[in-house]
């Protein structure tokens, strides 16, 4: 059941993030800092998810949307700083 709800999702193909939220296993995965989050829109989640509450409990729990909202942005940012990090070294190891 879990892999054909993440399956269903339009990113399931290219995604690499470690924890989805159509998996049933989500709670216990694990998410390093720096590693990609979960690229589909709330609609597509909460679409893909209905009828599937007590499998995905936290679908339903808006603060759990707002946790996963503001961890996503949080990261977003750390990646961004670090490509920043990153090609600042490229460019100063070709002078």
């Amino acid at each position: 059941m879990q892999n054909s709800l993440m399956a269903q999702c339009p990113n399931f193909r290219t995604c690499n993030s470690p924890k989805c939220p159509l998996d049933p296993e989500m709670k216990s995965r694990l998410h390093l800092q720096g590693e990609s989050f979960c690229n589909a829109q709330k609609s597509t989640i909460l679409r893909l998810a209905q009828g599937e509450e007590k499998l995905l409990p936290w679908i339903a729990n808006k603060d759990w949307w707002g946790s996963f909202k503001a961890a996503k942005s949080r990261n977003n940012k750390i990646n961004s700083k670090n490509k920043t990090k990153s090609k600042h070294a490229k460019s100063t190891k070709k002078l």
